[in-house]
């Protein structure tokens, strides 16, 4: 009889019923309506089966009392925002029924709702955190619904989160991004929920809204996060900046690295320097200039490396920083080929001389600038025995400037010049007679004329020996009239390009 009177949708349609009785009988018979024929059921006996739930809650009868009890014509609503609407109205039998028969309520909707769920936030998140919905009917209704969720932890199961993060349910913002990180880490999911976002992320709060611990946690772990987009990345880091006092990640992407870096998140100091050197080579040089006064403050015997410091040389940066570098070196460096700057050239000459260098120096001593050529001019007057002894050719200032130094013996002066002879010609040759006060020397270049008389010296003497050996002259020999008197036997002497 319970199931021949419940499965007639007119067996309402009675003109003066007897309620009180029907409605006994109903429940003593167990009647529940599954469909309602509203247009021919008496009115007053509906409410009393109404009041009493004496229905199936099937999508039809939720819909007939959404029209018929709360006066809603949106199809579109009860269908797809059907709970809210049913919330919207707290003091009603049907809400009352709705949430004691929730988990089949729900398993109507979804099978209805053609895919799409639109309820309200609050009435969402109601439904989500019912202890009466199991987790996986919980899950095929986040896979339906279309609202946007401003607060993730209004979602007391954080195994929900997950789901939520997937289809993008979650508001964008880093209030929702660290509660996940604390629950999972970066894990994928999250790690596509960042990267997805168009809007800009706020990290500045981080550390006041949720602690200093979580946020650096946060922090240290999105630094190690290949997968974060180099704009994201950027953001956390410059949002965050709580600065490395020990780094020692490995494996971070080379864009990463570089926003490290640029960034001042990686601050220069001598372990971390050493760990770049092993780790990150190829990014040394951007370390490096980005915290180059750091750089050359630590710097000591242990710290230096010389290859290194040669590229920092190489650099467009002040001079007298190239130099402090190099003060920490004594190992010869050679600038042939180079392109130090005038100052560096010339600190490396004076204190860093490469041996090999010397004849390249001396013979194109008009190649540098004018700090390098008085260095240049110091280290030959300190070393002109060794120019002596080694017969190194120079270039024609060069000598000038010795026969011109006081710190040049005499005697020495005269032999740079002789050995000389062989590149000079005719004006080089007065020029530097000049410059030794031996002008009278000069008239040896004079064609006829007689034979001409020079002093007999030890400074003529090893000029005119030289001349002769050059094949400048054929000899000479002292005046028999005048012991004190040289005489020159026929020149040879030619201008020389």
């Amino acid at each position: 009889m319970s199931d021949c009177i419940s499965a007639n949708p007119d067996y309402l349609c009675i003109t003066e019923p007897n309620i009180a009785k029907l409605i006994d009988g109903f429940k003593l018979l167990g009647v529940s309506f599954p469909a309602i024929n509203y247009s021919v059921t008496n009115e007053s006996l509906f409410e009393e089966i109404y009041r009493h739930s004496l229905y199936t809650t099937t999508f039809s009868n939720i819909s007939m009392i959404l029209h018929t009890k709360y006066q809603l014509e949106d199809d579109f609503a009860i269908l797809h925002k059907n709970y809210t609407l049913i919330q919207s109205r707290q003091d009603t039998y049907l809400s009352d029924y709705v949430a004691e028969n929730l988990d089949s309520y729900l398993d109507i909707i979804l099978d209805n709702c053609d895919g799409l769920i639109a309820d309200e936030e609050a009435e969402a998140t109601e439904i989500l955190n019912s202890s009466k919905i199991v987790k996986d009917k919980k899950e095929l209704y986040i896979g339906m619904l279309t609202t946007i969720i401003e607060d993730i932890t209004q979602v007391e199961d954080s195994e929900l989160w997950e789901a939520l993060l997937e289809r993008n349910l979650v508001k964008y913002s880093s209030a929702n991004i660290l509660p996940y990180f604390l629950e999972y880490k970066f894990d994928n999911t999250l790690i596509k929920f960042i990267n997805a976002g168009k809007e800009d992320l706020d990290f500045t709060s981080a550390e006041d809204s949720f602690g200093g611990e979580a946020a650096s946690n946060f922090f240290n772990a999105a630094v190690v996060s290949n997968g974060i987009s180099a704009e994201k990345y950027r953001k956390i880091l410059l949002d965050i900046d709580y600065p490395f006092s020990c780094f020692d990640a490995v494996n971070i992407a080379d864009q990463n690295f570089l926003m490290l870096i640029y960034s001042g998140i990686l601050r220069m100091d001598y372990i971390t320097l050493q760990f770049v050197r092993t780790k990150y080579p190829n990014y040394i040089n951007n370390y490096i200039k980005k915290n180059l006064n750091v750089y050359l403050s630590i710097q000591n015997a242990t710290v230096f490396d010389l290859k290194e410091s040669m590229e920092v040389i190489d650099w467009s940066i002040e001079d007298d920083k190239k130099l402090r570098l190099l003060s920490h070196t004594k190992t010869p460096i050679s600038i042939v080929g180079q392109k130090y700057t005038d100052e560096v050239n010339a600190y490396l000459i004076l204190h860093n001389l490469k041996k090999e260098d010397r004849p390249y120096l001396y013979e194109n001593y008009s190649e540098y600038g004018p700090k390098t050529q008085q260095a240049i001019v110091e280290l030959a007057v300190k070393e002109n025995k060794i120019i002596i002894e080694q017969n190194m050719p120079l270039e024609d200032k060069l000598l000038t400037k010795l026969l011109q130094e006081e710190g040049v013996a005499r005697d020495h002066k005269i032999l740079l010049f002789t050995l000389s002879i062989p590149t000079l010609n005719e004006e080089t040759f007065k020029q530097h007679l000049e410059e030794l006060e031996l002008q009278k020397l000069n008239s040896i270049f004079v064609k006829n004329g007689g034979r001409r008389k020079y002093p007999k010296n030890s400074d003529v003497t090893t000029v005119l020996k030289a001349l002769k050996a050059e094949g400048w002259i054929d000899d000479y020999r002292e005046d028999d009239q005048n012991g004190e008197k040289y005489i020159v036997i026929k020149n040879h002497i030619k201008s020389k390009a």
